[in-house]
């Protein structure tokens, strides 16, 4: 949105502050290429300001309109036709647009109300805009944009937003078997509300942008585990229909798994050894997740084991912390060797574990502590000496 332009729709307050913020980016080759099938409208309305910003992305072209908000009527979806809004103070909208605040800072504001949203998923296009500004103020080349195919994007995410049915269809059939019920449960959950985030996302040509597509790649390896483990066993005991279904979601997880891990390794042009280290963080992300979902059968009678309950408190937590911190801080060598240190301890007092525990899943943790640290070694190794 440009100066001149802005001027023209004689914008003022909030609005003319949030158009000089995304000065440029309209112009900006990267931007067109990006925005070309793109059509939102979202509402950012600070409700002690005289005016709310209305931002309209359309094929390529940015429009910035100030809405008096001295009438609620005039905010309404009805009139504005809008598919996301916002909702917050004045002061929390400057630190926003102004580039203060991050996303993690604003996903805690939204979680403890002190913004309110509808359509949350579509304000990572106004983050987006905000990278392409910060990129023309570095001055910098535009970077090639990568084409991941956004139709099958969107069937991909499609299916895993399918697989999440095929969780509730186990978990009707497993009543009564508490390991089978209880993952499909969680697993349906985590299927569908993520399969809808990142089908938005997909539509909105965005899906490489946010920690969405690593949690779904985390989400559809880890099954790809548990439900092999199951099947390996027999936990379906006698509902043999139940492995069938098993079946059905490993192969339909592994194709989602392929084409998530896929697009972000394209999008950030990995070589060789950093999709070997996205492969290991992906693991690792996945131990925690399993760990912190796993302490449901260690708190329900008659199998409650409080050193169970600590332990997968404690690593799955560190498990996912360290999961994040690996791509957040991939440079600094305290996060690396911090990670290993943690994960050579949870695999050390997992095999003294699993002899009193028995449980099969404690076996399928201790072969991919082992695999994910070996990777883990050859990857500081080849990075850091």
């Amino acid at each position: 949105m440009t100066e001149e332009k802005a001027k023209k729709i004689k914008l003022r307050g909030f609005p003319a502050t949030f158009a000089r913020r995304i000065e440029g980016v309209e112009e900006y080759e990267n931007f067109k290429e990006f925005s070309k099938d793109i059509s939102i409208k979202l509402l950012l309305n600070p409700t002690d300001a005289k005016f709310a910003t209305f931002l309209k992305i359309e094929k390529g072209t940015i429009t910035i309109e100030g809405v008096p908000n001295n009438n609620p009527e005039n905010l309404k979806k009805k009139v504005l036709d809008w598919d996301g809004r916002m909702t917050t103070d004045l002061r929390t909208f400057l630190k926003y647009a102004a580039g203060e605040m991050g996303l993690g800072t604003l996903i805690k504001k939204i979680l403890t109300r002190n913004i309110k949203v509808r359509g949350l998923l579509y304000f990572v296009l106004i983050e987006k805009l905000f990278s392409f500004k910060r990129e023309i103020e570095k001055i910098q080349e535009p970077k090639p944009v990568i084409e991941t195919n956004k139709r099958k994007n969107i069937i991909i995410s499609r299916l895993f937003f399918f697989i999440g049915f095929i969780h509730v269809a186990i978990l009707i059939l497993s009543y009564g078997n508490r390991e089978l019920f209880g993952h499909a449960l969680i697993f349906g959950f985590f299927s569908i509300w993520l399969g809808s985030m990142i089908t938005k996302l997909s539509k909105a040509n965005v899906i490489t942008e946010r920690p969405v597509l690593i949690s779904c790649t985390t989400l559809t390896f880890l099954n790809i585990i548990m439900y092999t483990t199951f099947l390996i066993v027999g936990t379906a005991g006698e509902r043999f229909f139940i492995n069938y279904l098993m079946l059905v979601a490993i192969a339909l997880d592994v194709i989602c798994f392929m084409r998530f891990f896929a697009v972000r390794t394209k999008l950030e042009q990995m070589d060789s050894l950093r999709k070997l280290d996205y492969f290991s963080i992906v693991i690792i992300r996945g131990l925690g997740l399993g760990l912190l979902i796993g302490i449901l059968s260690w708190i329900i009678p008659p199998n409650i084991n409080p050193i169970m309950i600590i332990y997968t408190l404690i690593f799955g937590t560190l498990n996912m912390t360290y999961g994040t911190r690996l791509i957040t801080k991939a440079d600094e060598k305290e996060i690396q060797f911090g990670a290993l240190v943690v994960l050579i301890a949870a695999l050390v007092v997992m095999i003294f574990l699993v002899f009193n525990v028995g449980n099969i899943k404690c076996v399928v943790y201790i072969l991919l502590y082992y695999l994910v640290i070996i990777l883990r070694v050859y990857y500081i190794k080849r990075e850091f000496y």
